[in-house]
């Protein structure tokens, strides 16, 4: 049975994994890797960040290797699983994908950081890209519940300020809105409009309630 979960609910599991064996060894690999994490903000675990954005792809129709990437996109760069670990576990297609979703850690300045991710993602792909735009589709998701708590202050829990998501996010845009094809782009049109009632509920310092995909087993 579905049911609609809230952004924060704790432990959600992806039901329409069963029976697809590369989703369900992606999805074991992502909950072993991420198992101790949790959000910065609310302290529920980290695993249902790629649990949503495999769902977002899912929900999307897009192709099992493109969901096995949502699930292991912060793999590499947020535990210490490396790309060859992935490669060995998932096969070459996922790991070059997840390999081009991973920021470069030695580059300490955050908007440095920003900027080279963006420059390398603009050639990597539509299958990347619809990965980048369902992973950024996630987090707006729950910066936004996040922002109806504590408004402004949610800038603490980050290395950059709200006014440098903003501008982040306005450039991640533009880069999804560049790509050929831009328009059949999964996502991009919700992105677009979370991002703007975000920027709605900052100026106004309100904000909706943004639910989850109702895409899970209760």
């Amino acid at each position: 049975m579905n049911a609609s979960v809230n952004a924060s609910t704790p432990s959600l599991y992806p039901y329409f994994i069963d029976g697809r064996p590369l989703l369900e060894v992606a999805y074991a690999m992502s909950l072993a890797a991420h198992a101790h994490m949790r959000r910065k903000v609310d302290g529920n675990p980290f695993i249902n960040h790629p649990v949503r954005v495999a769902a977002a792809l899912w929900r999307c129709g897009l192709d099992d290797t493109v969901i096995a990437a949502g699930f292991l996109h912060d793999i590499v760069e947020d535990t210490p699983t490396t790309i060859e670990e992935v490669r060995s576990c998932v096969g070459e297609d996922v790991a070059t994908l997840v390999a081009a979703l991973t920021e470069v850690k030695d580059i300490p300045d955050y908007e440095q950081r920003k900027a080279e991710h963006l420059q390398r993602l603009a050639s990597s792909g539509a299958r990347a890209l619809a990965i980048f735009c369902a992973d950024k589709l996630v987090n707006l998701q729950d910066l936004l519940q996040d922002y109806e708590v504590e408004g402004e202050n949610m800038g603490l829990h980050f290395n950059g300020s709200l006014d440098q998501k903003e501008a982040h996010t306005r450039e991640q845009i533009k880069l999804l809105l560049a790509v050929d094809g831009a328009s059949s782009l999964p996502l991009l049109g919700e992105l677009i409009d979370l991002n703007a009632a975000f920027r709605r509920a900052r100026q106004a310092n309100t904000s909706p309630r943004v639910l989850a995909d109702p895409v899970f087993a209760p």
